[in-house]
C-alpha cells in the first residue's frame, strides 16, 4: 500500500516548514543531505523525499534537490499524489538542453524502475501531458516504458507517430529498441525502426547493425536480410558463421555478383575455417548455377581448385590458404588425408603446414595428424612438421614410436630418430 505524504508523525509538514524558509538553491540541498542523513529508514526517507517534491517546483537551479528527493524515493510504495507530481515536474521542463546528465538520469531511473510495480504509468503519463506540447525527454522516456514492459508494437506504432511529427527521442533508445526488437524475433518491426533510424539520422553503432543482421539470419528471416543485409554489411561486419548461413539463406534470393561480394568479404576474413569456406563455396556455385546455368556453377568450383590449395575429399568445393591455417583447419585437413592417402596430397598438406609456420598446440590435432603421417607411405614427412607441435606433455604412443622406428631402419636411417627419441618416444619405466 502506497504511503502518502501526509500520513507521517509529521516529517511532510515539518520539511515542508523548514525548506520554505530557505530561498538559496545551494544552501536548500545542503539542509537536505542533512535531513536524509539523520533518517535511517527507508521508509522516512521515502516520505521525505514526498514532501521535498511537493515543496519544489521545477527550476535548472532546483534540479539537484529534485534529483536527491527522486534517489531516496522508493518506487515500490510511492503514492499517485507524488507520481502526478513528478510528472507535473516533467511538464515543466521547457527545454531539455537544461537538464543536468545526473538529474536526467534519475527521472529516467524513477520511471523505468516504477513502471514494474505501476504498469498504468504509462497511460497516466500520456494522459498527464498533451501530445503536442511534448519534448524529446517526455518522449524518450513514454518509448523506454514501453520497451521496459515488453510493449514493443507499442513502442514503435509511437515512435513512428513522433516521427510523423517532426519529433524524436534519444538515439540510444531507438537502438535499444533495435536490439529487443532483434532478439524477440521481430524483425519485420526491427527493419522499420532502422530505416527510420537511418532516414532520421539517428546514431546506430555498428554492433546494433550486426546483431540485426545475425538475429534476421537465426530466424531465418528471407526477406528481411535480402533487403537490408546490403546496408547492414557496408555499416559492419558480421560473424564468420552467420555470414556463410547468409550466402546460404539468399542462395536463390540474390544476383550472381551480390553472391559473389559476399565471397569477397569472406575471403578477406584470415578466420575461416574449412568447413565454412566449403559451406560457402557450395552456396556460391549453387547460386551460379542457378542464375547463370549450371555450367558457370561447375566452372566455378573448377576454378577454386585451381588456386593452389589442397583438394580434401571431406570438402570438396574448399581451397585452402596459408592465412587461413590454424589448429582447426589442420584437423580438418588430416581427415581428408586419412580418405585420399595419396603422395600429392600428403606432400602438398606438409609442405603447406611448414610454410605457414603455423603453431600447433591441441592433441587432439596432434595425435592424429603424426599418426596419419607415420602410418602412411609418406612417413618420411613426420621429421618435417615436428618442430612446429609444441606440446610438453605429448609423446608418441609405443605404437607410433615403434612404427616409426621400424621405417628408419628398413632404409638405414636409425640415425634420425636420436634427434627425436628423448622428446618424442615414450619414457622407459
Amino acid at each position: 500500500m502506497a504511503i502518502k505524504a501526509s500520513e507521517t508523525t509529521g516529517h511532510g509538514h515539518t520539511i515542508k516548514s523548514r525548506l520554505s524558509q530557505i530561498s538559496h538553491a545551494p544552501q536548500k540541498l545542503q539542509k537536505l543531505r542533512d535531513i536524509f542523513a539523520a533518517s535511517p529508514s527507508p521508509t522516512i526517507k521515502s516520505v521525505i523525499s514526498s514532501s521535498v517534491l511537493q515543496s519544489l517546483e521545477y527550476s535548472p537551479k532546483n534540479q539537484q534537490s529534485i534529483q536527491l528527493a527522486l534517489q531516496n524515493l522508493n518506487p515500490e510504495n510511492v503514492s499517485d499524489e507524488t507520481i502526478q507530481i513528478i510528472i507535473t515536474i516533467v511538464g515543466s521542463i521547457k527545454d531539455p538542453s537544461q537538464l543536468d546528465s545526473p538529474f536526467e538520469k534519475s527521472l529516467i531511473n524513477f520511471f523505468t524502475t516504477l513502471v514494474h510495480h505501476n504498469p498504468s504509468i504509462i497511460e497516466f503519463l500520456q494522459d498527464s501531458i498533451p501530445f503536442e506540447g511534448s519534448h524529446i525527454f517526455i518522449n524518450n522516456i513514454l518509448a523506454l516504458l514501453y520497451i521496459h514492459t515488453n510493449q514493443l508494437t507499442s513502442a514503435v506504432q509511437f515512435i513512428e507517430r513522433i516521427t510523423a511529427s517532426s519529433k524524436r527521442v534519444y538515439s540510444s533508445t531507438i537502438e535499444l529498441l533495435l536490439i529487443h526488437l532483434s532478439n524477440h524475433g521481430e524483425l519485420t518491426k526491427a527493419a522499420i525502426i532502422l530505416r527510420l533510424a537511418h532516414d532520421e539520422n539517428y546514431k546506430i553503432y555498428p554492433r546494433t547493425h550486426s546483431e540485426f543482421l545475425s538475429k534476421a539470419i537465426q530466424f531465418g528471416n528471407v526477406h528481411v536480410c535480402a533487403k537490408n543485409y546490403q546496408h547492414v554489411l557496408s555499416k559492419t561486419y558480421i560473424d564468420n558463421g552467420s555470414l556463410v548461413a547468409l550466402a546460404e539463406l539468399l542462395v536463390r534470393r540474390i544476383s550472381a555478383r551480390e553472391m559473389a561480394s559476399l565471397c569477397s568479404i569472406a575471403s578477406s576474413k584470415a578466420s575461416m575455417t574449412p568447413d565454412l569456406n566449403a559451406r560457402l563455396r557450395r552456396a556460391v556455385v549453387e547460386n551460379f548455377s542457378w542464375t547463370k546455368g549450371v555450367n558457370v556453377g561447375l566452372q566455378f568450383l573448377s576454378m577454386t581448385h585451381l588456386k593452389g590449395g589442397l583438394r580434401c575429399e571431406d570438402y570438396p568445393s574448399n581451397s585452402m590458404f596459408l592465412s587461413m591455417l590454424n589448429a582447426d583447419a589442420v584437423w580438418q585437413l588430416v581427415k581428408g588425408l586419412r580418405v585420399t592417402n595419396t603422395q600429392t596430397d600428403f606432400d602438398s598438406f606438409v609442405d603447406i603446414l611448414v610454410r605457414s609456420e603455423t603453431v600447433i598446440r591441441e592433441r587432439r590435432v596432434i595425435d592424429p595428424l603424426v599418426k596419419s603421417l607415420v602410418n602412411s607411405e609418406y612417413w618420411f614427412l613426420t621429421f618435417k612438421i615436428l618442430s612446429q607441435l609444441q606440446n610438453e606433455h605429448y609423446r608418441f604412443d609405443t605404437e607410433t614410436a615403434e612404427a616409426l622406428a621400424a621405417h628408419c631402419r628398413d632404409i638405414g636411417q636409425e640415425s634420425r630418430l636420436a634427434d627425436i627419441q628423448e622428446q618424442w618416444f615414450p619414457r622407459s619405466e
